[in-house]
């Protein structure tokens, strides 16, 4: 070895030398592992929510669900009961702060809110202090009250002490899909749907009147969008004025009954309601009552849809109600086949067969379709010869044409049985 790269040797040992000399005393390795690790989630039964300045927030397990003791014991969304207690059991000590009590001010964990999970004796499993926000909005800083450390805690939101965040204030649950009868009753008035099962979105009377499902749909809707603004008492309401009950696939039915004023209309602040079984009165406000009402008034004035019969002419596809949709490619050669045109019932295209070199077009006058078993059958003008053999029967239309542009076709054919 050369005299140089000696001393570069000699030199880079004491370097090395005086840097192990001159490192502070290390401690243990700190251990990451859960931040709360006495949460039992299974066990937990109760959780408060407590900032200063506010009344603590509870809420209390009930069997499988959440309840609000503060409002009389009514249901909670139990979604974020479960979710607030899985987020808790989830965060760790991997992302340290601070050691410093003196920096709890700073990052909002000196008071903060506090979240206590207690099991169904009373004892505390859990306590987390939750701070502010991180800079980046993604996080929040938090702590063990007996504990100074502080911690980033990742996607751990702010938890809200709004009571009306964590009251379930929807007041039907159900899929309009599995709904078979439907019953309303409106004062004097009652009206009795019962859906068609073998024709879709179609319901009739108990006298086998058929009406149109749209209004049905919407009366659905409105009822899955209809929720509470307060609770009022833990008794229902004694009787009412306007009800709508609903009976499911399974059997099962849902309802709500509603205490409205004598006219009819609804009051400033709401009407009372109760759900069908409930054990509670709560206020439905004045929007919510208005959407029902407008649904149910639509439903009941509504005179029953007459079907197309099983040959003939159904009305005039234009004036006012006429709509045109696009046209759809169809017939040999990829050319133009077909327009779907809106009369009184849904269209639905014929078999490709049926096509042939058919052409489409507005008409002004009546519209001649196809027989079929169906009478809800969707019908099609052609203007162009085509014929169609089928399990059904057989069918040819023959094109006729008038100056004044009404496409009124001579159809011939016949259904087997």
């Amino acid at each position: 070895m050369s005299r140089p790269n000696l001393l570069l040797a000699v030199l880079l040992v004491a370097l090395i030398a005086l840097d192990l000399l001159t490192l502070p005393g290390q401690g243990p390795a700190r251990v990451i592992g859960p931040l709360l690790p006495g949460l039992d989630t299974a066990a937990a039964a109760e959780l408060e929510l407590r900032a200063d300045g506010t009344a603590p927030l509870v809420l209390r397990r009930d069997g499988e669900d959440w309840v609000l003791p503060a409002t009389l014991g009514y249901a909670a969304r139990t979604t974020l009961a479960e979710d607030l207690l899985t987020r808790l059991a989830s965060l760790s000590t991997l992302d340290l702060v601070t050691e410093d009590a003196a920096r709890h001010r700073e990052y909002g964990v000196d008071q903060g809110t506090l979240v206590t999970v207690r099991d169904a004796e009373g004892q505390v499993l859990a306590e987390l202090l939750q701070g502010d926000l991180t800079p980046d909005g993604r996080a929040t800083y938090g702590r063990a009250p007996s504990e100074d450390r502080t911690y980033r805690l990742p996607l751990f939101a702010p938890v809200r002490l709004d009571p009306a965040w964590w009251l379930d204030a929807r007041l039907l649950t159900f899929e309009p899909g599995l709904v078979r009868r439907v019953e309303l009753v409106s004062g004097e008035r009652a009206l009795v749907l019962e859906r068609d099962l073998a024709r879709v979105g179609v319901w009739r009377t108990p006298a086998g009147d058929p009406a149109a499902g749209a209004s049905v749909d919407s009366l659905l809707e409105a009822l899955r969008s209809t929720f509470l603004d307060e609770v009022l008492e833990d008794r229902p309401l004694e009787t009412s004025t306007w009800s709508v009950t609903l009976e499911l696939a399974d059997g099962s039915q849902r309802g709500l009954r509603v205490a409205a004023s004598p006219a009819g209309g609804p009051a400033a602040a709401g009407v009372d309601a109760s759900v069908l079984g409930g054990t509670y009165r709560v206020l439905l406000g004045a929007p919510g009552w208005r959407r029902l009402q407008a649904a149910s008034a639509a439903r009941s004035s509504e005179q029953p849809a007459a079907l197309p019969a099983q040959s003939g002419h159904v009305r005039s596809c234009c004036g006012e109600r006429a709509r045109t949709a696009r046209a759809h490619r169809g017939g040999l050669g990829g050319r133009r086949g077909v327009r779907r045109v809106n009369s009184l019932v849904p269209l639905r295209p014929l078999p490709r067969a049926a096509l042939g070199r058919a052409r489409m077009r507005r008409c002004s006058g009546p519209l001649p379709f196809l027989p079929h078993p169906s009478a809800d059958t969707p019908s099609w003008t052609v203007v162009g010869g085509a014929s169609w053999s089928g399990s059904e029967g057989s069918f040819s239309i023959a094109p006729t044409r008038r100056p004044s542009g009404v496409c009124a076709l001579p159809l011939s054919g016949s259904r087997r049985t």
